[in-house]
């Protein structure tokens, strides 16, 4: 399951003004609502630049993906959305992987889609359980060991172990949303599923879509 979030260039927290003049002449490889990637001079690597702060550590952290080298930071002055300036722009540098094949994407989205649904169930029936004493925090990562411990589509999924990466990286976090569908799912050069972007800020989301004057 995919966000169904717009795509025009206000919708966008990275625009292409925002970009050092250093990276400009890159070709533009992607852009989604967080973030841009770049094709660095070497052809085997990417540029990131992201707002998103939960990308970025996804990306760059040992208990994250991990694949990600921080070059650089800078604070964004440029957006034609006020509210969207002041904010820092991390720059890294990773590996260049493999888009999914058009059979592989069809293979890996009935599972994202699956997993997607089962662990929305979990969460919800697992917070009504819970005390409300509790941390969001606390019970995040409550129901998340739980969901990985017993959950049978979970045990099922082909790409189980990049998923537990993912939900125990997310134990550490309470602002964020599950974005898992194929298109954030790569291959690297060993034909191993890589999920490069399974996550997405909840506050940077209700910043770029929230309704301020243009």
């Amino acid at each position: 399951m995919k966000l169904k979030l717009a795509t025009s260039t206000m919708r966008r927290a990275v625009q292409l003004q925002e970009i050092l003049p250093q990276y400009r002449n890159y070709p533009v490889l992607g852009r989604g609502v967080t973030s841009v990637v770049l094709q660095d001079t070497d052809p085997d690597h990417v540029l990131i630049l992201t707002k998103d702060e939960i990308k970025a550590e996804w990306l760059r952290l040992p208990f994250g993906l991990g694949l990600g080298q921080y070059l650089e930071e800078y604070t964004a002055t440029r957006h034609r959305r006020f509210h969207l300036n002041g904010l820092t722009i991390t720059v890294l540098r990773m590996p260049k992987l493999r888009p999914l094949t058009r059979s592989e994407r069809a293979g890996v989205a009935k599972w994202t889609s699956k997993v997607w649904v089962a662990f929305d169930v979990h969460k919800k029936q697992r917070l009504r359980e819970k005390n409300s004493e509790n941390t969001a925090k606390a019970m995040a990562a409550d129901y998340m060991a739980d969901f990985l411990r017993t959950n049978d589509v979970f045990k099922e999924c082909p790409f189980r172990e990049q998923l537990a990466d993912v939900f125990d990286f997310l134990i550490n976090y309470e602002d964020w949303v599950l974005d898992l569908h194929g298109g954030n799912l790569m291959m690297d050069t060993h034909n191993n599923i890589v999920i490069t972007d399974p996550i997405v800020s909840k506050k940077l989301l209700d910043m770029v879509f929230t309704q301020h004057s243009l």
